[in-house]
């Protein structure tokens, strides 16, 4: 609208700017998928911006904000697929102790087997896991913005805990498999 009478754009660099702003929004939500909001916010923001400057671009922002909303809704599920291979890894070192539990992020600590009557972690252990959570605070952070209230471990095995669901996350033959389970 503001912009329409100093400068004609075309339908076809209309389109070929949608595309890559699509594009680099999925790219830079693949290599940093804990600023999933952050990035989806800004791309929506410039649509607005960029649909209020050119009266043509209004068709092309809502039809791509149609598509990031549904993005954000659904990112639950497509964070686990992006992210299982990092979420076991940084709670798979829990597997070796038989007399943890899990990790408890509301908490935030090491939580203990019921059939175990004390926790005998040795020093060292208790220092690598202290290690190794404060390195991995991103992902404790973002499993936290996520929902995740509970991780519980075993064997090759890794459940995270929500309100509604809960993922398994399991290590066969060295390749990761996952399952979705509802609660209710």
């Amino acid at each position: 609208m503001l912009l329409d009478r100093y400068y004609k754009i075309s339908e076809k660099s209309l389109i070929i700017f949608t595309v890559c702003l699509l594009s680099i929004t999925a790219v830079m939500i693949i290599y940093f998928p804990f600023f999933y909001l952050y990035i989806i916010q800004t791309t929506i923001s410039l649509l607005f911006l960029l649909a209020f400057s050119f009266k043509k671009f209004i068709f092309y922002a809502v039809n791509c904000l149609f598509v990031l909303v549904l993005l954000l809704y659904s990112w639950d599920s497509i964070d686990i697929i992006i992210n299982k291979s990092n979420y076991y890894n940084t709670f798979e070192p829990l597997t070796a102790q038989e007399c943890i539990a899990g990790y408890d992020l509301i908490k935030e600590e090491i939580t203990q087997n019921v059939h175990c009557t004390s926790l005998n972690l040795t020093k060292k252990d208790s220092l690598h896991f202290n290690k190794l959570y404060n390195n991995s605070n991103n992902t404790i952070k973002h499993l936290k913005q996520l929902g995740c209230y509970s991780v519980e471990v075993w064997e090759n095995s890794v459940q995270l805990w929500y309100d509604d669901w809960v993922v398994n996350i399991e290590k066969e033959n060295n390749t990761l498999h996952y399952s979705i389970s509802q609660l209710h």
